[in-house]
């Protein structure tokens, strides 16, 4: 029986793009709930309170951002592979264990970023392995004795289409709360009930999410039960 874990302190090399991912995203909500709203509305009083719900905003993000690092760091340090005879174990801190079988692997991919995905039976539940784990030659050659590694020297999917699905997302609230053609608005409402719904469904069934994520995930119910509210109002005033 093999086990790998994550090289001591490796974090370091990885929270600066996790600090920019999640800035971003806070960046984008501060944007949609705050500023727009304001700069789109007649009432003086607005531009008044703008710098204040900004400041307020902005310290909220950076205590959530600081807080949320602590746990990433605490999870990702946590990893734990590990690999025997029959089967390959992915264990991390309130996460769901991953088991793939030997015999179900499917492919083992190596990404740009030096990173594996062992993909089993299913794909929303393959194994992925970061690039800071410590016995990386070692763990290559154990991967390779199972499956031959497919090297991929693109970026993924989610690496390539993340930005670009969040201002997709972003314009369809802007379409669906503030543009006064209904039709436009119905549409971009009845897309942004689907894309939260699909997310909504890969965040709780996602055994790479964990637990606290997961729970988190349930807001996005609110978001949608907000939207489905809007175009019930928009389709009784037909």
């Amino acid at each position: 029986m093999q086990q790998f874990t994550v090289r001591p302190d490796s974090f370091k090399e990885v929270q600066n793009k996790v600090i920019k991912t999640v800035a971003f995203l806070f960046g984008g909500v501060l944007f949609l709930v705050v500023v727009l709203p304001t700069l789109m509305s007649d009432d003086s009083s607005y531009d008044r309170t703008l710098p204040y719900m900004i400041l307020l905003f902005g310290g909220v993000s950076v205590f959530s951002i600081w807080n949320g690092m602590k746990r990433q760091r605490a999870l990702f340090e946590s990893f734990k592979l590990i690999i025997d005879d029959e089967k390959i174990t992915r264990e991390r801190l309130n996460t769901p264990v991953i088991v793939i079988f030997r015999k179900d692997v499917q492919r083992i991919i190596k990404t740009s970023s030096g990173t594996f995905c062992i993909e089993g039976d299913s794909k929303l539940n393959a194994i992925a392995i970061p690039s800071q784990i410590d016995n990386y030659e070692l763990l290559e050659k154990t991967l390779n004795e199972i499956k031959p590694v497919t090297v991929n020297t693109k970026k993924t999917f989610l690496e390539r289409m993340f930005i670009p699905i969040l201002l997709i997302v972003a314009l369809l609230f802007f379409g669906h709360f503030y543009m006064t053609d209904k039709i436009v608005s119905i549409v971009c409402g009845i897309l942004l009930v689907l894309l939260f719904g699909i997310s909504f469904y890969i965040n709780v069934t996602n055994k790479n999410i964990d637990t606290r994520t997961k729970r988190v995930s349930y807001f996005s119910l609110f978001i949608v039960a907000l939207v489905i509210f809007n175009l019930y109002n928009k389709f009784g005033g037909t």
